[in-house]
């Protein structure tokens, strides 16, 4: 805040016996929680800490006694603070059936009729090569019967904020395995319908947004949902996965686009 007077202490730190490595900033936060991680981050970027007397990177792991010095202003505070709301429950699973349905009286607050915004609705749903069903419902995921696909929820590995880079100081080679849930799963539809408008486009039609959204919730063009853990399909809803090819045939069945895109579509098949 302007006019502010800033509080910079120098602190010397030695991580605690029995720790793990984890990544600097993860450390840091965990240590300062009062404190914002986009500031713990800048004074990282502008090396205002070191480890064992060198200027690391935001990907830095640390262990047991590594020896870190930070000059930090413990007096900034983090800009978002907690507080108390009221909340008027209306309706909380049963923690010995937690996964569904919804009981009679419930009614979707956001139905589809008479506004429609086109939106497509995704669940996360299990990827295979897992100990669980593939297709079924991640615990995580949202569902129900407005619920249009369904991509990977877990395994999905993305850019960003290191986790797998083992202290590379370049960040544009920095990836993570933490991008999953209904996060990574929107992503995969979007880059779907993505493919999808690309090659209507590629024959001089883009398609409304009811179509596409029409195609994805069929399942005789895309690889139905399963039962598993954490809900049957036919109660906890979340949608078919995406494949890419079968929906270009409906939705293009041009054999010139086909016959084009036909050897690259087979490699990004999402089944």
């Amino acid at each position: 805040m302007s006019g502010q007077a800033t509080q910079v202490q120098r602190l010397e730190i030695m991580v605690e016996s029995g720790l793990r490595r984890v990544r600097l900033d993860d450390y840091l936060f965990a240590r300062f929680g009062s404190l914002s991680r986009m500031y713990l981050r800048d004074l990282v970027r502008t090396n205002q800490v070191q480890v064992n007397g060198n200027y690391p990177n935001i990907g830095t792991k640390v262990r047991t006694n590594d020896f870190i010095e930070i000059a930090v202003d413990m007096s900034r505070g983090t800009s978002m603070q907690p507080e108390d709301i009221p909340l008027n429950i209306i309706y909380e699973d049963d923690p010995d059936a937690p996964f569904g349905p919804f009981p009679d009286w419930w009614r979707n607050p956001f139905p589809r009729n008479p506004i429609d915004s086109g939106a497509i609705v995704v669940g996360a749903g299990i990827p295979p090569g897992t100990a669980k069903p593939d297709r079924s419902r991640l615990r995580e995921s949202n569902y129900g019967s407005m619920v249009d696909a369904q991509g990977w929820g877990d395994n999905v590995v993305s850019c960003g904020y290191g986790g797998l880079s083992e202290n590379d100081a370049d960040e544009d080679r920095w990836y993570t395995s933490r991008f999953n849930g209904t996060s990574s799963a929107a992503a995969m539809v979007a880059g779907v319908v993505g493919c999808i408008q690309g090659a209507s486009k590629a024959v001089n039609n883009v398609l409304d947004p009811a179509t596409v959204r029409a195609a994805l919730r069929d399942d005789n063009l895309n690889s139905p949902q399963t039962d598993g853990p954490f809900g049957t399909a036919s109660v906890v809803r979340i949608g078919p996965r995406p494949n890419l090819c079968k929906l270009i045939d409906h939705l293009i069945p041009t054999t010139g686009i086909i016959s084009k895109l036909e050897s690259s579509l087979r490699r990004l098949l999402i089944k």
